[in-house]
């Protein structure tokens, strides 16, 4: 894997975790 996939991953992580708390909070 290169750093950059890496560096994606955990943003689309860190994105997603944030929207579902948000989905979850309504």
């Amino acid at each position: 894997l290169k750093s950059s996939n890496i560096v994606i991953l955990h943003l689309f992580f860190y994105w997603f975790a944030k929207t579902t708390k948000l989905r979850k909070a309504k």
